[in-house]
């Protein structure tokens, strides 16, 4: 399941009634907020690019994950090392198809098991998601 909110909420809480009635109830809290830092307009490929946050760095069960679009193509880049404060684009890792005007955001996830599951288990997660920024992907 999955469901989207354009406020910001605190907590999320999923109830979930299996087929024998039995009622399971969890609670994730949401991530810290996360933007990427202004000034960022222009990226080379032939060049090592650290990407930093305005935010918090990564915390326990976290991975933060800066998002490049241009058309149809699309380029992710995480982390998830605990204390992490940027994303690294290795030199030549964005081919030639993202030169020019591309798109970039930025997410904090948060991933924990469910505390009430059945014995199929189950898990949460939760998303903060930064608006998406024009940005020039140069050789």
């Amino acid at each position: 399941y999955e469901r989207n909110f354009d406020g910001v909420l605190d907590v999320g809480v999923f109830r979930y009634t299996n087929n024998e009635s039995t009622l399971f109830s969890n609670i994730i809290e949401l991530p810290e907020p996360i933007d990427i830092i202004d000034g960022i307009t222009e990226m080379s490929r032939s060049e090592v690019q650290r990407i930093y946050w305005e935010g918090i760095p990564v915390g326990s069960n976290e991975v933060v994950t800066i998002v490049i679009l241009k058309d149809s193509f699309s380029h992710f880049l995480s982390v998830n090392d605990r204390n992490a404060t940027f994303v690294e684009l290795k030199k030549g890792e964005l081919d030639e198809n993202f030169l020019g005007q591309a798109s970039i955001t930025i997410e904090r996830r948060i991933d924990v098991d469910a505390d009430e599951a059945s014995e199929a288990g189950g898990s949460l997660s939760s998303v903060w998601r930064s608006e998406e920024y024009a940005i020039l992907i140069t050789e």
